[in-house]
């Protein structure tokens, strides 16, 4: 799990998402997803680049984001973290803790990395 990932409010626009993305993308693990957390950090939803580049810039984030999205907790298993890659072919997913705040994400990489540990060792 990683801690670095972008993230933004629900009140932004496509717009301050894509200058959020353009000033942060360089320091984060996976580049495809923004979470969407209130103040508390709580996850709210996810959208994608793709979302991005497919919408106007002054629609709102909360318009366009996936308001339910697939995540896993942190005490949840390496093989129900690898189940949920599989099932949906994601490149990260959040992880969060017992009151929903955002504790980072496991990326692909990572994920394939706590299944196959041989692999990865090579």
């Amino acid at each position: 799990m990683t801690s670095r990932y972008l993230s933004i409010g629900l009140e932004a626009t496509v717009q301050e998402a894509m200058e959020n993305f353009r000033s942060h993308h360089k320091g984060v693990a996976s580049n495809y997803y923004t979470f969407v957390v209130d103040a508390e950090k709580k996850l709210l939803g996810v959208f994608s680049l793709r979302d991005l580049l497919l919408h106007p810039p002054e629609a709102k984030i909360a318009d366009i984001m996936n308001k339910h999205p697939k995540k896993v907790k942190l005490k949840d298993s390496s093989k129900k973290v690898g189940q949920l890659f599989l099932k949906y072919n994601f490149l990260a997913v959040p992880v969060v803790d017992k009151k929903n705040v955002l504790s980072g994400i496991v990326t692909l990489k990572d994920a394939l990395e706590a299944v196959l540990p041989d692999v990865a060792k090579s």
